[in-house]
């Protein structure tokens, strides 16, 4: 007991806030990234929308990155993504996507 104490007091955490992912989830196994300013919620919102179905949501667009969500004001994101072939999401075709999940 003393050790794992010791370690919680050093900030060590034994649980994990993370959500289980459901395979059955509609966005499970895809990745997303947002880009710019959203008019609809903030980054970190629609990030949260997107784990809630299933999805990783990451802050760099790489191959494994299948949608980038794009606001307003989107810099070199938008640009890594296209020349990578990553398909883009308006807002509102994300919002779309959400309300058909």
């Amino acid at each position: 007991m003393a050790v794992i104490r010791r370690l919680e007091e050093a900030g060590v955490r034994l649980t994990s806030d993370q959500k289980p992912v459901n395979k059955n989830m509609p966005f499970s196994g895809m990745e997303f990234v947002v880009t710019g300013k959203l008019e609809s919620f903030s980054r970190e919102e629609a990030q949260e929308k997107i784990r809630s179905l299933g999805g990783t949501a990451k802050d760099n667009v790489t191959k494994a990155t299948n949608y980038l969500v794009v606001g307003a004001d989107a810099g070199s994101k938008l640009a890594k993504a296209r020349s990578m072939g990553v398909k883009e999401l308006s807002e509102r075709e994300f919002i779309n996507m959400l309300e058909q999940s």
